[in-house]
């Protein structure tokens, strides 16, 4: 392993580690971590194998995903700048829909962040008016489920899919609540 490789796992570790009462703690400065780890989420996207070092793309996914269990880590990322642009929301849309060869765990854990970021109510409006992001979860929502492990805090696609369309008032709220673990 190249020390490339051991500083994003250090990084990814760290993330992992955050909690609501130890974001906005002085002392540790997430910020750089985020724009290193979204910097990193992009560029091995781009890559043909999905991978970076020996890092493939899903783990990245993993990390925001567990990450993004809180609000606060949300709006940080939202205020990084990755290639000398701004993140904003349509940032993991895009990569839903221009990274091909996205295998069911990465579009699951991938669909769980962008579910998480919809229930902001604030953030919502970008999404909402992204008519192709819109067109690739109806094409999600009628694809085979396979069955795959689920790492914690993770719902399986079709839940993840409906409760994005939900946030974004595109299906009718069912008396069926869905909630994340």
């Amino acid at each position: 392993m190249e020390h490339a490789d051991a500083s994003i796992i250090f990084d990814m570790t760290l993330a992992s580690l955050y909690n609501p009462e130890n974001i906005n703690d002085e002392t540790l400065k997430i910020e750089p971590i985020l724009e290193e780890l979204l910097s990193k989420t992009l560029s091995t996207s781009r890559d043909p194998k999905l991978i970076c070092g020996v890092i493939p793309l899903s783990e990245f996914f993993l990390v925001f995903n567990i990450l993004f269990v809180n609000e606060e880590p949300i709006r940080k990322s939202l205020k990084q700048t990755v290639d000398g642009k701004p993140v904003d929301m349509n940032f993991f849309p895009n990569l839903l829909m221009n990274t091909p060869d996205l295998d069911a765990l990465a579009q699951t854990l991938l669909l769980n962040i962008i579910y998480r970021m919809t229930s902001i109510t604030n953030l919502k409006h970008e999404l909402d008016r992204n008519q192709t992001f819109l067109n690739k979860l109806k094409e999600l929502k009628g694809q085979n489920m396979k069955n795959i492990y689920l790492p914690k805090y993770t719902v399986n696609l079709l839940v993840a899919v409906n409760g994005i369309l939900r946030n974004l008032g595109k299906i009718e709220q069912s008396s069926e609540k869905v909630a994340l673990l």
